[in-house]
C-alpha cells in the first residue's frame, strides 16, 4: 500500500532483552530496525528487576548463556561506551543434606564454561560471611565472579549504542493489534498509527499473551507478582550475594550501604496478576515475611530499618523457562516470553538466538531448546534453579529464577 510506513525488523519492547536484542542486529549489520515502546525504556518488569548475575543451573545451555550475560554486562562499557552497573559481590548458595547432590551436579555442569566456581564448607562460609547462620547446612556453592547490575542501566546502554548504530527507537507507543498482511508481511497497528515489517520480534514479555491472543494464539505463560525490600544496616559488612533456598529469599548488597531482600519461593509463581493491574508497591505481610526469613540467615539484619519496597512482575511459563522463537503457523513473528526471573541474566545470549531469526538461514541451536512446541511434545526444558532448591522432595515443576 503506497505511503504505508515499512521497516523490515519491528522489536516490540524496551526492557532488557529488546534493548540486546536491537543492538544484537545492529551489530550485525541489519538495516532499517525500529523499536516500539509503550511506555518508556525500561519502564516495565526490567526497571524493577533485583538484577542479580548468578551461573547456577543444572543445565550447560543454561549455564554457558549465564555465563555469556554476566560477560556482556561486565563489559558492556567497553562494548558500547555506556555503563551497566555491573557490581562485582560473588554469589553463594547455601546448601543443606537434602539439596547437595544437585547443588554438586550444577556445580561439576558449571566447571565445563571455566565458571570460577568451588564448593564451600561450612568453616568456609563462615569466614566468608561471618554474620552467617550455618547450624541447618552442610556446604555451598561460591561462585566468584558473580554479582549483580543495573537492570534499567544496562537496558539503556543496549540501546543507546544501537541507535548510534542506526536503530530507531519510538516510546510512548503501545501495539494495538496485529495481524498477517500476506507473505513475508506483519502489520501492526499502535497508539500512532500502523506501520508494516518483515519481521517482528516481539519480546514484551508479559503482554506477549495478551498480543497473541488477540489473534487466537493461546500461550502457556502467566504473570505472577514479586515483592522486593530494601533495609538500612547499621554498618552494613561486606558480603556476597546469599541465595537462600532454605528460608525461600535471596539476599544482596544495594549501593553503599543498602541490603535488597527478595523472595525464591516457588509458591510465589502462582500469585497470578493482571500484569497492566499489579501493585507496584509491597505488601505488608509479604515485607515481614521477607524481613523475617532473611534474619533467619543473617541475624545481623535484626535491627536493619526497612528503606523501601516494591513489587515487579515475572513473566512465567509452563516449565519456569523462557519460550523463544517463532509463533507456530505465523510467518515474520518471533518472540521472547516465559523469561520467568531469567530475563535479565539470560538477556544477551537471548539476543544472538533471537536476532538469528533474520540473519542465519539457520537459526541459532540453542533455539531449539527454547521452542513454543516443547509443551505439545511432553519435551519441557529440566534444569534445577536455586528456587527448586526449596522443594527438592516435591514434584512441582515450575522454576522461577533469580
Amino acid at each position: 500500500m503506497a505511503g504505508t510506513e515499512t521497516h523490515h525488523v519491528v522489536v516490540i519492547g524496551a526492557g532488557i532483552v529488546g534493548c540486546c536484542t536491537a543492538f544484537e542486529l545492529a551489530k550485525r549489520g541489519v538495516k532499517d530496525v525500529l523499536v516500539l515502546e509503550k511506555g518508556t525504556v525500561a519502564s516495565g518488569p526490567t526497571g524493577r528487576s533485583s538484577g542479580i548475575l548468578r551461573q547456577f543451573y543444572t543445565h550447560p545451555t543454561l549455564v554457558q548463556m549465564a555465563r555469556q550475560g554476566l560477560q556482556a554486562y561486565a563489559s558492556c562499557r567497553d562494548e558500547t561506551g555506556y555503563d551497566a552497573g555491573f557490581t562485582l559481590t560473588g554469589w553463594l548458595l547455601v546448601v543443606n543434606q537434602a539439596s547437595e547432590p544437585v547443588a554438586r551436579n550444577g556445580l561439576d555442569v558449571q566447571q565445563h564454561f571455566s565458571v570460577p566456581s568451588r564448593w564451600l564448607s561450612v568453616e568456609d562460609i563462615a569466614e566468608l560471611v561471618p554474620d552467617i547462620t550455618t547450624a541447618d547446612l552442610i556446604g555451598g556453592v561460591y561462585e566468584a565472579d558473580s554479582g549483580y547490575g543495573d537492570p534499567a542501566g544496562a537496558a539503556n546502554a543496549f540501546l543507546s549504542r544501537a541507535r548510534e548504530m542506526g536503530v530507531v527507537y519510538r516510546p510512548d507507543c503501545e501495539l494495538l493489534d496485529w495481524a498477517v498482511a500476506g507473505p513475508g508481511v506483519i502489520e501492526v497497528v499502535t497508539s500512532q498509527g500502523k506501520l508494516q515489517a518483515g519481521v517482528v520480534l516481539n519480546c514484551a514479555g508479559s503482554w506477549v499473551p495478551g498480543i497473541l491472543e488477540r489473534r487466537g494464539c493461546p500461550i502457556p505463560v502467566s504473570t505472577s507478582r514479586h515483592q522486593i525490600i530494601t533495609v538500612r544496616e547499621a554498618a552494613r559488612p561486606t558480603r556476597p550475594i546469599v541465595s537462600d533456598p532454605l528460608t525461600y529469599c535471596y539476599i544482596r548488597p544495594e549501593g553503599r550501604d543498602l541490603t535488597l531482600i527478595g523472595s525464591s519461593d516457588p509458591a510465589d509463581a502462582e500469585d497470578v496478576v493482571d500484569v497492566d493491574a499489579c501493585p507496584s508497591g509491597i505488601e505488608a505481610t509479604a515485607m515481614e515475611s521477607l524481613v523475617s526469613r532473611a534474619r533467619r540467615r543473617l541475624p545481623a539484619l535484626e535491627d536493619a530499618g526497612i528503606a523501601h519496597g516494591w513489587s515487579g512482575v515475572y513473566d512465567v511459563s509452563a516449565d519456569g523457562f523462557p519460550i523463544l522463537g517463532p509463533v507456530p503457523g505465523v510467518e515474520g513473528m518471533v518472540l521472547a516470553t516465559g523469561l520467568s526471573g531469567h530475563g535479565f541474566k539470560l538477556a544477551p545470549a537471548i539476543a544472538e538466538i533471537l536476532a538469528s531469526f533474520v540473519t542465519d538461514s539457520i537459526p541459532d541451536s540453542r533455539a531449539q531448546l527454547f521452542r513454543w512446541s516443547r509443551f505439545a511434545e511432553g519435551d519441557p526444558i529440566r534444569s534445577i534453579t536455586t528456587s527448586a532448591l526449596t522443594t527438592m522432595k516435591d514434584e512441582r515443576t515450575t522454576h522461577v529464577g533469580t
